[in-house]
């Protein structure tokens, strides 16, 4: 959820909500108009609040003297976020690097072939390259 400028998983700030109030997931959920279920299920973060609901939340933030500076969600979304796209930024520069390997290694066989028994390469490898698509 972005609040004011900082992102934050709805889960994490339900949990923080209840934490600062000191309530149960039955009594948040009474006060928010939902079951407890529905409560738990969020926290979890197996399901997402409805649009509906994450207007209610915010209210209610509101209503008890709440912001996004008295209920910041831990950093872990962001960080988590930042890891993944590090590790993908990481995975297409090997990629890349392999391409750039694969593509020298064939101009390299493609200029080969074999005198002794008049086999062409490159028709090998041409050959061995739709079986691997296959």
């Amino acid at each position: 959820m972005n609040f004011e400028g900082i992102t934050m998983n709805w889960g994490e700030t339900l949990l923080k909500i209840r934490e600062t109030l000191g309530l149960t997931q039955g009594e948040l959920a009474e006060k928010l108009g939902v079951t407890q279920v529905g409560v738990s299920k969020i926290e979890s973060k197996l399901r997402s609040p409805s649009v509906k609901l994450k207007s209610t939340i915010k209210k209610f933030m509101a209503e008890n003297g709440m912001n996004s500076e008295t209920v910041i969600a831990s950093p872990s979304e962001s960080t988590d976020t930042s890891r993944l796209w590090s590790t993908i930024k990481s995975q297409q520069a090997m990629l890349q690097s392999q391409q750039r390997t694969i593509e020298a290694l064939s101009k390299s066989v493609e200029n080969l072939s074999d005198k002794k028994t008049g086999t062409d390469v490159r028709a090998l490898v041409h050959n061995s390259k739709g079986a691997v698509k296959a």
